[in-house]
């Protein structure tokens, strides 16, 4: 019977994660430059949509329109999705990401026995899929590039 005098080529555990943290500082510092650019770009947008959601809040805090048209958290929630789209640049990738991450979420609400926050959660997440779409479809026809 012949043996083999083959090596064998895994690495070790300590090797492999140096491997691992080195290539996750380099897809970091990739994606913290291209945020930096991006940002620096959006900064008015990023100023206004702070500011439209503030003032949502504030006045739904406030009972402002209450009798003809309350501003509700829901009302809120999907203003901030459709001024994502408007002002951010959002796109459907990010509004299924969304709606997975509400369905998740909702999912632990439920386990934890929270029905509140799951129904609201699936709200949002009816709310972010229902835009992501309706973006698809406009990517789609060319409406939006």
């Amino acid at each position: 019977m012949g043996t083999s005098n083959t090596k064998s080529t895994s690495l070790s555990p300590r090797t492999a994660l140096n491997i691992l943290f080195k290539s996750l500082q380099v897809a970091y510092r990739s994606y913290q430059k291209r945020m930096e650019i991006w940002s620096r770009n959006h900064i008015g947008d990023l100023a206004l949509y702070n500011l439209i959601i503030i003032v949502l809040v504030l006045l739904h805090s406030a009972g402002y329109f209450h009798p003809f048209f309350p501003i509700t958290i829901n009302i809120i929630s999907l203003i901030a999705l459709v001024g994502a789209i408007i002002l951010l640049g959002a796109r459907t990738n990010l509004l299924f990401t969304l709606s997975a991450f509400f369905l998740i979420f909702a999912g632990l609400m439920l386990i934890l026995n929270v029905r509140i926050w799951a129904d609201r959660t699936m709200i949002y997440m009816f709310q972010s899929l229902v835009l992501g779409i309706l973006l698809l479809f406009l990517e789609d026809s060319g409406t939006i590039n």
